[in-house]
């Protein structure tokens, strides 16, 4: 999931993504403009 989203989204300032298992994923988005791009 990460390579996919890295090769189609360059978030400004950059994101954390974490795996929490079971088919989830935390986003921590460094910059508020990347946070509203995706919403």
């Amino acid at each position: 999931m990460r390579s996919t989203l890295a090769s189609v989204w360059h978030p400004i300032r950059g994101v954390s993504i974490s795996d929490l298992g079971r088919e989830r994923y935390l986003f921590h988005f460094y910059y508020e403009v990347d946070v509203e791009r995706v919403m």
